[in-house]
């Protein structure tokens, strides 16, 4: 996992816990204790309160310590069978037309979306 960054949170990246838990970020208050200063939500809207850096305790690892959340991107491939019965991927069917007018005889035979963490 991406270790937290205080600055990003407070531009509204996500956030998450060690554990996976998502959180947003709620407010930073400099002058406050240093257990206190970062104040964060869980869905439910419990809030709770972190060190500077993220961690839940000062001196040990916890399942509450945050991180940066995954970016997850996710893309729609669709599945061809060609002029020649051989299977292929390609772009959405309105785009592959136009792109490449030689392989409009494709015969679309289903879609799947596939997604990943960066």
């Amino acid at each position: 996992m991406k270790p937290f960054n205080l600055k990003e949170a407070m531009v509204g990246k996500g956030i998450c816990t060690r554990d996976g838990t998502v959180m947003k970020f709620g407010a930073y208050i400099p002058d406050a204790r240093k257990n206190t200063r970062l104040i964060v939500m869980e869905l439910s809207g419990q809030l709770t309160c972190r060190h500077d850096d993220g961690r839940f305790y000062q001196e040990q690892d916890s399942q509450l310590d945050l991180f940066m959340a995954p970016n997850t991107k996710s893309q729609e491939v669709y599945l061809y069978k060609t002029g020649h019965g051989i299977p292929g991927c390609d772009q959405a069917p309105e785009f592959r037309t136009s792109l490449n007018p030689n392989i409009s005889c494709w015969e679309l035979v289903g879609k799947s979306t596939v997604t990943w963490e960066e």
